[in-house]
């Protein structure tokens, strides 16, 4: 399983297909007028499949959807550090150092240095 993750075409066929899922799912929503208030009456998932799949089902789009939108930015903003590139740490206590002074919390610190 480890190999075919590490395939880069299995990996933009994988990306492809959620972003693909997500739009459907999307189009289907917005032409209805689903929302979280009106779903009972409106979507059929909701009303065909047991209450804890659809919460599975809802959360997988939620979570794919921010989640690509996460990679995206986080590529757009990996190609523009790579200009930056003196400014890196060079070790540990260096980064160390940069994360203490940023004015961030220290979820976000770690993985900007």
């Amino acid at each position: 399983m480890e190999n075919v993750l590490k395939n880069p075409k299995t990996a933009r066929i994988i990306i492809w297909l959620i972003v693909a899922f997500a739009v459907i799912h999307n189009v289907y929503a917005n032409i209805n007028g689903i929302h979280q208030m009106n779903r009972e009456s409106l979507c059929i998932l909701y009303t065909s499949v047991p209450r804890w799949l659809f919460l599975i089902y809802e959360h997988f789009i939620e979570l794919s959807i921010v989640v690509l939108i996460g990679v995206f930015a986080g590529v757009l903003v990996e190609n523009y550090i790579k200009k930056l590139k003196r400014f890196f740490p060079k070790n540990q206590v260096l980064a160390f150092i940069y994360g203490s002074i940023l004015p961030i919390c220290s979820c976000g610190a770690i993985p900007l240095i």
